[in-house]
């Protein structure tokens, strides 16, 4: 049964998936920097430019050309990435933290803390300023380039059967405890129980934001 709810779940949550996978018209310009990065030392190394094209299945042209420019690309499509791939990782660090501490965020306070971010941060944006929030299709093509991520229902539960946990969640409740005790050297006095957790008690819940080797 919970097999069910949790395949029926994430049929739900794969909306972003569904429409508005644009199928590109043009391969070019898909190689990137880190790519050519790597090629330029692997030929200061020593090793043919034949060679390096060939393990990046390219052509020597194409390597020599794209060398020669020292741009990685020409962007496809006619929008920029709001945000940077280095502040797009920390986002995904944040909300694996959230979901290690039970506290899963939903995909709505996930488009705000984006427009919060690039607004405390004077980042240009396209964001809807009236709504205070990202939109959908930030975050969208936000979980599509994160692919470890998923959205996912947590599985109703009443209060009893919460306050009787299970095992997988238990033993990784625990292991957390663990490292942070070694971390910070806390005594157990120091721990106190917070009744507020991501573990759904009623019937319906509202959708988390998780690695997607996590249960819910």
């Amino acid at each position: 049964m919970e097999r069910d709810e949790e395949r029926e779940a994430e049929e739900k949550s794969s909306w972003w998936q569904m429409p508005n996978q644009r199928k590109r018209s043009s391969e070019r310009s898909l190689c990137p920097q880190y790519v050519l990065e790597e090629a330029r030392r692997r030929i200061e190394n020593g090793e043919s430019k034949r060679k390096v094209a060939s393990s990046y299945g390219m052509k020597e042209s194409t390597l020599r050309y794209r060398l020669k420019t020292k741009e990685a690309a020409t962007k496809l499509g006619r929008y920029d990435a709001t945000l940077s791939p280095e502040i797009e990782q920390e986002f995904c660090n944040y909300l694996e933290d959230l979901d290690n501490m039970f506290q899963g965020m939903t995909p709505k306070n996930l488009r705000i803390a984006a427009y919060e971010f690039v607004v405390k941060n004077n980042i240009p944006h396209r964001f809807n300023a009236e709504k205070k929030m990202a939109g959908k299709h930030w975050l969208r093509g936000f979980l599509s380039r994160h692919p470890d991520l998923s959205l996912r229902r947590p599985t109703s539960t009443s209060i009893a059967r919460a306050m009787g946990f299970n095992k997988p969640q238990c033993e990784r409740f625990y292991k957390n405890l663990a490292e942070l005790m070694d971390k910070y050297k806390f005594p157990p006095t120091s721990i106190y129980n917070m009744d507020e957790t991501g573990l759904s008690t009623v019937q319906s819940s509202k959708g988390h934001i998780k690695k997607r080797k996590a249960r819910c």
